[in-house]
């Protein structure tokens, strides 16, 4: 539900062109634009191509909101 609450929030802010801050990676700074499917949580571009992620299924958000409607 948590995963499901901030990909709407995420995709109304993106509609709308908005940046928040808040939602951001805290490690990297960068905007949450990628979806692992293994973890099930949002990550950054940088986070992406880390060892804990590399290897797990990505969506970008948008397309991840879209699966878990």
């Amino acid at each position: 539900a948590r995963v499901l609450e901030i990909a709407k929030r995420l995709s109304l802010q993106a509609a709308r062109g908005e940046v928040v801050e808040e939602e951001g990676c805290e490690r990297h700074r960068e905007p949450l634009k990628i979806f692992c499917k293994d973890d099930e949580a949002f990550i950054c571009m940088i986070c992406r191509e880390s060892r804990a992620h590399r290897s797990h299924t990505m969506l970008p958000v948008p397309d991840a909101v879209q699966e878990y409607k």
